[in-house]
């Protein structure tokens, strides 16, 4: 059943962001870690983007999910034959328990770096993200993801 969820999150995502792109770009790829899941990215300039994650799980009673607000910068590391950018941001994690009593709510930090391919449309990334979580009760953790995306360019007339 967690796998469907991710499944029908990862459809909505991708319906969301093509119809709201009108010459953007979007990114769609996967993270491992803590936790691991379907990732995309929708940009909404050359240096920000709205970022949203989807847990698949196949043995747990969780289904976790976090949106956040990112902002790139490409100054700080200069390659030659690639772009890698440095970035953080902000945003909101949910978990969704089998037990309500165990569903949380929090908020996130992300940083990381983005490394993008110059001849292919792929990028790698790497993210820390410190949380809170502030419903039902307060406690901080970490997420840590390694992941892989796909960047399609949507250009509409």
């Amino acid at each position: 059943m967690r796998f469907i969820h991710g499944l029908v999150l990862l459809v909505v995502v991708l319906i969301s962001f093509t119809a709201k792109a009108e010459k953007g770009e979007f990114d769609l790829g996967i993270a491992v870690g803590s936790p691991n899941g379907f990732i995309a990215k929708y940009w909404t300039s050359e240096r920000t983007a709205i970022d949203i994650f989807g847990e698949w799980s196949f043995d747990s009673n969780e289904y976790k999910t976090h949106a956040d607000v990112l902002y790139h910068d490409f100054d700080k590391i200069k390659l030659d034959d690639a772009r890698i950018a440095f970035y953080y941001g902000g945003g909101l994690r949910i978990t969704f328990a089998d037990n309500s009593d165990d569903s949380e709510v929090g908020l996130r930090i992300p940083f990381g770096l983005n490394y993008f391919f110059s001849d292919v449309p792929v990028d790698v990334f790497g993210e820390l993200a410190p949380r809170v979580n502030v419903y039902p009760s307060t406690n901080v953790g970490m997420d840590v993801l390694i992941g892989i995306r796909y960047r399609f360019n949507v250009k509409r007339e």
